[in-house]
């Protein structure tokens, strides 16, 4: 197989192997594809809190204000995912630049979960 420069993903001494790993890789792919692609759109921690602003009515500079206001919340939320997820920042990064603690943003994270879905948002403008 080498020699014929052919490369399997996972070992060919296990039957289905090569399928499975196929299977769990695609998702992650798909995942580094989005990720790369805002980035090389130019997108960073700033221009996502200028989207999630735009969707929420709110100005960039609100969403680090402390406050338990349910729009800001839901805003936060959005924006800790978007960082997480969509660019691959980690949560601690995004904690210092929205002034929250870790476990905030990984709250926030897993709440965003459902309010991004139900209204099919996407970081893209």
């Amino acid at each position: 197989m080498r020699k014929m420069r052919i490369h399997l993903k996972g070992d060919e001494r296990i039957p289905g192997a090569g399928d499975f790993v196929e299977e769990v890789l695609d998702p992650v792919s798909e995942q580094m594809d989005r990720r790369y692609r805002l980035r090389g759109k130019g997108y960073a921690f700033d221009r996502l809190c200028k989207r999630v602003g735009e969707l929420f009515g709110l100005d960039a500079k609100e969403l680090v204000i402390p406050g338990k206001q349910p729009t800001r919340v839901a805003a936060r939320s959005v924006l800790s995912y978007w960082a997480v997820y969509e660019l691959g920042l980690p949560a601690s990064e995004t904690a210092k630049k929205l002034e929250l603690s870790r476990s905030a943003v990984s709250r926030a994270v897993r709440r965003c979960g459902q309010i991004a879905s139900d209204h099919a948002w996407s970081a893209e403008a």
